[in-house]
């Protein structure tokens, strides 16, 4: 479909709070109606959990995990 690479990102928390979510759902905003569509709030911190290359659809795809910590101090270096 469009480009080659696909970002997958986990965006739930079993913990989260209604306050804490990391942005809003915008899906019915869309003009692509089978893309599902996040936008994230400014700031937020998202840490690589897996890599693949998906030969049938000849694209990368990335997986990222949402963090609800704030601590931008005690990040490591898988975090982006």
């Amino acid at each position: 479909m469009f480009g080659n690479t696909l970002l997958i990102m986990n965006l739930k928390d079993d913990h989260m709070s209604k306050r804490d979510q990391c942005g809003a759902n915008i899906s019915h905003l869309s003009h692509f109606p089978d893309e599902e569509e996040f936008l994230i709030c400014p700031g937020k911190i998202f840490y690589f959990t897996g890599y693949e290359y998906d030969d049938r659809n000849t694209k990368h795809v990335i997986y990222l995990s949402w963090s609800n910590s704030d601590d931008l101090f005690n990040l490591q270096s898988d975090y982006v």
